[in-house]
């Protein structure tokens, strides 16, 4: 039995509860109550610690103040309590009808009119297994006399796990704490972080929110405290959280040890903290579940505590990222649930927190279903791939750590992504998805994140009454308005009934004189009878050398205009300014260049321009920016231009059940490899659209000769002669490298661990099928980076063909690159080192070095890696010596 004590500050939480009803008008009793009492702060967390420990109820004892003290008697009066207002909200944005109860407002906590009593716990002892402490920032932290006996000079506890908020590192209870960093481990919010001055963006990208929260505990000021303690956790609300440790890498029985049983003199732990892993929503960023989920709701980081609690009791059977992973759709569903639907409960979300806690083992040895969504940043220290691990780690490209680095890689995905959907072959990416509009290119996801964070900021700002001012650009058909246009339209979604009002679109090339524009003027007024906030695109706003942007000046800075017949205010609003000649912001503003040009600029009231915007977005569109080896993101924009346009033109090709698109491999190399649409999105559309196809399959023969002539540089019918692999040919790869594995496996019926079972290819699930296809569509890939091209086999010898001796010689550097490509297709998913093999907790032996990897399984990579010479062969593919080798 391991003893958890948990104290802290103790609050006493009332709970204000908003009717629609009015009483003096409608005298009837209310069902619901008006003001009700709960315990809080510790007495919350311990309740959450007793949920997340449910499982193992009978191995822990649980110590703390008893609730008694919260529901009357004399220390009622001196304990803190809170207060917040309830009132009743739309579940979500998508079913409006639906309501929940969740928190309108905080009214703050009020201090007890005496002093706060000396609460102990019951049965209080110096040395728990587990010190569990709630500090708020209230009297807790600075009173020693409220403090358990483990903080006592007797005290001895094993570990501690500190719940903690802004501000940080403060008052007695921390520099007590100082003595015990080698196995303190806190959990802290980032906006207590961000309280300490942390420069941590919100909701813009998870590579930047990364490397800011990296950079804090590199350079910041937690660098000088919280990166001195054993474990530290932060955590983005439902969205994503961050583990740093002092511990090492979990890679083998040695390490593993060190990182479970804490050790005072620090000679076990880092000198330095690391992040072991930052786990994300693809999707989801800080904020955006909260901006569909309307209302407020408390308790997050008390949950996030309980699971990390839980984890730390018997970290082998809850392992660190199933905990945090759970925790995070613990702290989701409590928002969402919130006090019930109709009769207000503070405990009703209780029972889906214990859920999703501890969420029904599937059958079998399977991962758990709904864990997936969330996937994991890792270190590279394990990785083969030299540029992968030269990555720096404030700098996190999570697009490649999904994709692999190259071009060839990318080109796979890209290649996936047409044939099956984005929803299926982009789902660990982090991408930025409004409506019809997506996008995996980490700077078009920070752009136009940036402008949906001060968009809902601008809505809910009563104070600024001047119009919010953005410039989007991009090249020809870039699909710059499209991508504004589908982001307003997810953000009026709770206005579908006046939403024609609310979205303006103006040409300013089809505007003559000052006098239309100021009838649009006007038409942009009448929204303010209506009481909401219409988006307005001004496009082409940069055309007839720039005559507009004077006009612009006064309604964007002051709110009005003037015309013939007066000033008139404008009312708030959102001008959305869509350039036409400019690709990029950095090409339109040219207010520090010293030419003609710049003049002209400066003389047409350019700068006076861009110091009235709030913020700009670049859209790339589906050509590369520069070269196409630098920009490899283009491959993926394309892919999903390339499925959106197949199921709006010629959705014939995608077959209704399985939902693939049939495409042959040469138009689809031609489609993604091309190296320049003449008109960018326009010129994709346009082809896809004028092909006449004859079937349910998008060959060669379907595609307009003249009209890719137009639109397409002269490479694309060269591409299609060269074509690429059949899907078919894929499968069966995959299904030849399975049965090469099943092989060796049926040779090992004594290993450790479970494992898949030994059924044919055919047999299995579709995502055991998935996780041999993966190896299969990077074969490319793998082989150029030892050196190899794959051609087709015409049946004579040919010279330069690689004989099956020289491919020999290339499986020492073939199979640790496999290793690579499994082994980041785990730790996506968020997979720890154990000694024996678990797919509900995410634990296996392999995850760790190709070195460091047992030797019957470094069988498995060498297994597969020897598949593929005579895989391709019997497909008629030979192979040559690449003509560039590498990342290329």
């Amino acid at each position: 039995m391991q003893t958890v004590v948990v104290a802290g500050d103790l609050i006493r939480d009332l709970h204000l509860v908003q009717h629609h009803v009015d009483p003096a008008i409608s005298p009837r009793q209310l069902k619901n109550p008006i003001l009700s009492a709960t315990p809080g702060g510790a007495w919350y967390l311990q309740k959450m610690v007793e949920l997340a420990c449910s499982d193992i109820k009978n191995e822990v004892g649980i110590l703390n103040v008893p609730e008694t003290v919260c529901s009357g008697g004399e220390g009622i009066a001196r304990v803190n309590q809170s207060y917040s207002v309830w009132s009743r909200y739309s579940k979500s944005l998508d079913s409006p009808s639906e309501q929940v109860w969740r928190v309108e407002r905080f009214l703050g906590t009020q201090a007890p009119a005496l002093e706060i009593q000396d609460i102990s716990v019951d049965g209080d002892v110096p040395n728990p297994d587990l010190l569990v402490l709630d500090d708020l920032g209230g009297s807790f932290r600075f009173t020693e006399s409220l403090w358990p006996a483990a903080l006592g000079d007797l005290g001895s506890p094993k570990s501690i796990v500190l719940k903690t908020q802004a501000p940080l590192g403060e008052g007695a209870l921390w520099e007590r704490l100082r003595k015990y960093r080698n196995i303190l481990t806190i959990v802290v919010s980032v906006e207590a972080l961000r309280a300490r001055d942390a420069q941590i963006s919100r909701g813009l990208s998870w590579d930047k929110a990364i490397g800011e929260v990296i950079k804090e505990f590199s350079d910041g000021l937690s660098a000088q405290d919280l990166a001195c303690c054993r474990c530290v956790l932060v955590h983005f609300n439902e969205a994503g959280a961050a583990v740093f440790t002092r511990c090492p890498l979990r890679v083998d029985e040695k390490s593993a040890k060190a990182n479970v049983k804490p050790d005072m003199a620090g000679r076990k732990l880092l000198k330095r903290m690391r992040l072991d892993r930052f786990v994300y929503h693809p999707v989801n960023l800080e904020g955006m579940s909260r901006s569909r989920f309307p209302g407020i709701s408390f308790g997050a980081t008390a949950i996030m505590t309980a699971a990390l609690v839980r984890h730390q009791v018997s970290p082998e059977t809850y392992p660190i990222t199933i905990a945090v992973k759970r925790g995070l759709e613990a702290v989701l569903v409590n928002h969402t649930t919130g006090c019930g639907e109709d009769n207000f409960s503070i405990n009703a979300a209780d029972g889906d927190i214990k859920e999703k806690l501890h969420p029904v083992k599937p059958e079998g040895d399977a991962e758990e279903p709904g864990i997936w969504p969330y996937c994991a940043a890792f270190p590279h220290d394990l990785l083969f791939d030299p540029c992968m691990k030269a990555q720096p780690e404030s700098k996190p490209d999570l697009l490649q750590d999904f994709t692999g680095a190259g071009y060839e890689y990318v080109a796979a995905v890209a290649a996936d992504v047409v044939r099956r959907g984005w929803e299926k072959a982009l789902q660990p990416a982090p991408k930025a998805h409004y409506g019809k509009y997506l996008t995996v290119d980490s700077e078009e996801i920070e752009g136009i994140n940036l402008v949906r964070k001060k968009i809902e900021e601008y809505r809910v700002n009563k104070a600024q009454r001047t119009p919010l001012s953005f410039a989007v650009f991009g090249p020809p058909g870039s699909g710059k308005s499209f991508a504004v246009d589908e982001l307003s339209k997810e953000l009026l979604k709770d206005k579908q009934k006046i939403i024609e009002h609310l979205i303006l679109k103006f040409n300013l090339t089809q505007i003559q004189n000052v006098e239309m524009l100021h009838e649009k003027f006007h038409r942009i007024r009448t929204a303010g009878i209506l009481d909401e906030i219409p988006i307005v695109f001004w496009d082409e706003f940069d055309t007839e050398e720039l005559r507009w942007l004077k006009y612009f000046l006064a309604p964007m800075s002051d709110g009005e205009f003037e015309s013939s017949t007066g000033r008139y205010p404008l009312g708030k609003a959102i001008f959305v300014f869509a350039g036409g000649t400019s690709d990029t912001f950095g090409s339109f503003d040219r207010s520090r260049l010293k030419t003609k040009e710049a003049e002209r600029f400066r003389n047409s009231k350019g700068p006076d321009f861009v110091s009235r915007l709030h913020g700009s977005i670049d859209i790339k569109g589906p050509n590369p920016v520069g070269s196409a080896d630098r920009d490899l993101a283009h491959l993926v924009r394309r892919a999903v231009l390339l499925r959106s346009s197949l199921e709006r033109f010629q959705s014939r090709v995608i077959d209704p059940a399985t939902q693939e698109a049939m495409v042959s491999p040469g138009v689809l190399k031609a489609f993604l490899r091309v190296k320049r649409f003449e008109h960018g999105a326009r010129s994709l559309e346009s082809i896809v659209k004028m092909s006449i196809l004859t079937g349910e399959h998008f060959g060669k023969s379907g595609l307009p000769y003249e009209v890719v002539s137009r639109h397409a540089s002269a490479d694309f019918f060269q591409l299609v002669e060269k074509g690429e692999m059949e899907a078919s040919v894929v499968e069966a790869l995959a299904a030849a490298t399975y049965e090469a594995w099943r092989e060796v496996r049926a040779r090992q019926p004594g290993r450790s661990g479970t494992g898949p079972p030994l059924a044919d290819y055919a047999r299995l699930s579709e995502f055991d099928k998935e996780l041999n296809r993966k190896t299969a569509r990077f074969i490319y890939a793998k082989l150029l980076e030892v050196g190899f091209s794959v051609v087709r086999d015409d049946g004579r010898k040919q010279r330069g063909h690689i004989s099956r001796t020289q491919f020999s010689r290339v499986l020492d550097k073939l199979i640790r690159i496999e290793h690579d490509i499994w082994l980041r297709d785990r730790l996506l998913r968020g997979y720890d080192w154990a000694s024996t093999r678990n797919d509900h907790l995410l634990l296996h032996r392999d995850i760790t070095t190709f070195e460091k990897t047992p030797e019957e399984d470094q069988v498995y990579d060498l297994a597969v890696a020897e598949s593929i010479y005579d895989g391709l062969a019997r497909f008629s593919y030979a192979l040559v010596k690449a003509k560039s080798v590498g990342k290329a």
